[in-house]
């Protein structure tokens, strides 16, 4: 079971981007594109970059979990 509060690449992917520019937006924040693909990335620290991205992956993430 994976920790609702951490966003991974699945969830990334099930919001409709790829992972090359799922990696050039990491990289872009200054996160580490290997570090998330491991461990996942803490869903507020996603959601800091106050980024489009991170905001729908959230939403279809909570989508999905929630109903």
């Amino acid at each position: 079971m994976t920790d609702p509060a951490r966003i991974t690449i699945k969830d990334v992917r099930g919001a409709g981007y790829c992972a090359s520019g799922a990696r050039r937006w990491f990289e872009g924040y200054g996160f580490d594109f290997r570090e998330f693909l491991a461990n996942g990335i803490d869903e507020k620290t996603f959601l800091a970059t106050d980024d489009a991205l991170a905001q729908r992956v959230v939403a279809v993430k909570r989508e999905r979990t929630d109903g």
